[in-house]
């Protein structure tokens, strides 16, 4: 009896460390993965609330009327890096760069997302990028 409650409370710990969003930096990879490399809007929603949901889903709603969803040409290579984590009051706000890569064009943004704790997980409520000049 006692080796089965130890079975399960190991797999509740495992199950909860492998929520992608059980960090402020794992909620925000979570998002930049989603929205700007897999460009999925369904998938990033799921990881926002807020200001970031409203903007997913207004994006989403432009691109089902201009009728390319269905876009299937080649994909931009995208890397990011964390440049800055910081706390403020209950959020946390953090600062990538992204470079986007498409078909040897570079381009380069900064990303500021602000995440915060919503229930047990921590969901993304503002994303703001800007182009960064290039080197």
């Amino acid at each position: 009896m006692a080796a089965n409650r130890g079975a399960g409370l190991i797999l509740v710990l495992l199950l909860a460390g492998c929520s992608k969003s059980g960090s402020p930096v794992a909620a925000s990879r979570e998002f930049i993965d989603r929205y700007y490399i897999e460009r999925d809007h369904a998938k990033a929603l799921e990881v926002a609330e807020g200001g970031a949901a409203e903007r997913i889903r207004s994006e989403r709603k432009l691109l089902e009327e201009a009728g390319t969803g269905g876009y299937t040409g080649v994909q931009p290579r995208v890397f990011y890096n964390l440049q800055t984590e910081r706390p403020v009051g209950e959020q946390t706000e953090l600062i990538y760069n992204l470079t986007v890569d498409s078909s040897g064009v570079q381009l380069r943004k900064e990303v500021r997302i602000v995440v915060r704790k919503v229930g047990s997980e921590y969901k993304v409520s503002f994303f703001h990028d800007r182009d960064l000049p290039r080197k």
